[in-house]
Parts: C-alpha cells; sequence; structure tokens
C-alpha cells in the first residue's frame, strides 16, 4: 500500500503574513462573487497532510482546515495551498493523475477526506454518498451552552440556498424561497436533517461552548453550520455566518467516515478528535 505514496506525510510552509478571504470567492451567473467582507489573517504554522488510508483504489487524508480542495474550476487559485495538488505530490506518477474526490469538504473544516484512484472507484463510492449508504460523524464546539452532557438533539430544518448570496445557505422551504425558479437555482436545498449529541460542555476562550457530535442524515450544503445556526448556538469560529473572526478557525471537524461497499471490504476511517483541551489550547471542558 505504502507503495503509492513517496511520503507518509508532507509539510507545506504557508508563512505568508498577507491576510486572505475568510472563505474563497465563487461563481456565480458567470460573475465572481465575494462571499464574506471580514477578513482572518492567515494561518502562521505549517499547513500538513496526513494519509491516514492508502490501498489500490483509495486515498483518504486528514484534510487541515482553512485550505481548498483544489486550483478552482480554472486553475484560478493555483497559487493557494490545496489539498489535491499536495496529495498528487506525495504519489507516484503513475497514481497522481488518477486522483479524483469522492466528495466534497468545505474550505474552513477539517477532517477525513477519501479520494478515488481512477473513475471506476470514485464512481464506486460516489454512489454510497449519493444513496446516504455512508456513516458520517463530525464533531464541532458551539457557541453558548446548547443541553447538558448526553442529550440527543434532532434539527429537522428545511436548508436552502440563500436568495441573495450564491455561497450562502438558510433555513427555508426552496419552494416558498424560489418559487417557480429553475433547478439550477434551487441546488443543495431540501429537506435536512441532523442528530446532535451533546458531548460536553465548558469554555474556549473564556466563552461559554457545547462539545457535540453530529451525525448528518442528509448532506445539504453547510448543512451542519445552518442547522447549528438555527438552534441558535452557531459553530464558534464560522465567520461565514457570525461576525466571529476572532478564534483560530471554524471548529467543525469530520470525524469519522463508513463506506459499506458491496465488492470489497467496508472502509472504517477516523481521525484525532481536534477539539480535545490537550490539543486545542485555550479550550476546557467539565469532564477533563
Amino acid at each position: 500500500d505504502n507503495a503509492l505514496v513517496q511520503r507518509s506525510d508532507f509539510e507545506m510552509n504557508a508563512i505568508a503574513s498577507s491576510p486572505c478571504l475568510v472563505e474563497e470567492d465563487v461563481k456565480a451567473d458567470d460573475k465572481t462573487v465575494t462571499t464574506v467582507p471580514q477578513w482572518r489573517p492567515r494561518r502562521m504554522e505549517a499547513d500538513t497532510i496526513n494519509i491516514i488510508h492508502c490501498c489500490d483504489e483509495y486515498i483518504a487524508i486528514n484534510k487541515p482546515f482553512d485550505m481548498r480542495i483544489d486550483s478552482g474550476r480554472h486553475g484560478e487559485k493555483a497559487d493557494e495551498p490545496n489539498v489535491m495538488d499536495i496529495v498528487r505530490s506525495m504519489t507516484t506518477k503513475s497514481v497522481a493523475p488518477e486522483l479524483r474526490l469522492c466528495h466534497q469538504l468545505d474550505y474552513a473544516t477539517s477532517g477525513i477526506m477519501l479520494l478515488g484512484i481512477g473513475r471506476k472507484a470514485t464512481a464506486r463510492a460516489g454512489r454510497l454518498f449519493e444513496a446516504r449508504k455512508t456513516k458520517k460523524l463530525y464533531t464541532a464546539l458551539f457557541t453558548g451552552i446548547l443541553a447538558q452532557p448526553g442529550t440527543i438533539v434532532t434539527c429537522d430544518a428545511p436548508v436552502c440556498q440563500h436568495p441573495e448570496n450564491p455561497f450562502q445557505m438558510m433555513v427555508g422551504d426552496k419552494h416558498q424561497v424560489w418559487g417557480s425558479a429553475d433547478k439550477k437555482r434551487k441546488r443543495h436545498s431540501g429537506p435536512a436533517s441532523t442528530h446532535i449529541t451533546v458531548l460536553d460542555i465548558g469554555s474556549f476562550q473564556d466563552q461559554a461552548v457545547t462539545k457535540v457530535l453530529l451525525k448528518p442524515l442528509t448532506g445539504r450544503r453547510h448543512q451542519l453550520r445552518i442547522h447549528a445556526l438555527h438552534l441558535g448556538h452557531p459553530i464558534v469560529g464560522d465567520a461565514t455566518y457570525t461576525n466571529d473572526i476572532q478564534s483560530p478557525r471554524m471548529m467543525l471537524a469530520a470525524l469519522s467516515l463508513h463506506l459499506p461497499f458491496d465488492d470489497r471490504p467496508p472502509l472504517n476511517l477516523s481521525v484525532p478528535d481536534p477539539f480535545d483541551p490537550s490539543r486545542l489550547p485555550g479550550l476546557s471542558l467539565s469532564s477533563s
């Protein structure tokens, strides 16, 4: 398996101190739209991508936060660090051009990402995501106290693309918000459901927080972020939907991923919890 990879992990210095947009620009109706008029200093530490699984069909990584997954549709972000370029640089010449994304992960979100080697493997995993047969778990820090540890909350609010900002989502029924607009304007919109388990309560940088485990039953764009906002407890550091640009990152991470293949052994992937007080300075939890 390791023959596919030249190094077990890859460190790339991104020391530039120039400011960067919290979220990337997006393309909408042939116009470039700046998504958030807020700025956060670029991270000063080295970006590291760790490979957590490698076989003849798939490579899984622990994606860093605040990193693009590719260089953009037309390579317009080629000067910024991105997942695909880094992972390709870590693989052999025969594997690199065959790497493809099996799913998406937000720029600001860290955690598990799966890449397929070749079209067949990528399509096989893609069908599982589309059929909602995968099992995904995320962890996050919510602002404020949602509930006591052990409490389970279900949020079934529908998620809809925002009519005034093509990058943002909102709670709302797509038919009421968009009316008879074409399907393109309703993309990513529809019913949404998230199971939320309260793991702990505490504080981060002297502000009350709730640590949660998130199980999305649907896969709407920004679903977890919108459901947290809808409950009145937005994710710490989510500068797209709040004015929190002081936190060092958005506190949302893809923690585990299960893919139940029919024609090969299942993939069970996990990464270390980044929101453990031993890993996140300034975080204090009641159980620690």
